[in-house]
């Protein structure tokens, strides 16, 4: 059931990028059960440079 959701949550962030990231960091406690580093993780991997990097890991840290 866990995988259907997060599968889901993960498509639906991946189209919006930080943003997507920022929102998902920031309910992540509260409203649902997938962590933010499963869209951290391939943001970062697929990141073009080190400013891109500072700033996935300053949006999920921060939200």
């Amino acid at each position: 059931v866990l995988g259907g959701i997060t599968d889901s949550i993960i498509e639906w962030a991946g189209e919006w990028g930080l943003l997507g990231l920022a929102v998902v960091s920031a309910s992540e406690a509260a409203l649902q059960p997938a962590p933010p580093d499963l869209l951290v993780i391939p943001m970062v991997l697929g990141a073009d440079s080190s400013l891109d990097i500072l700033a996935i890991v300053l949006v999920a840290t921060i939200s």
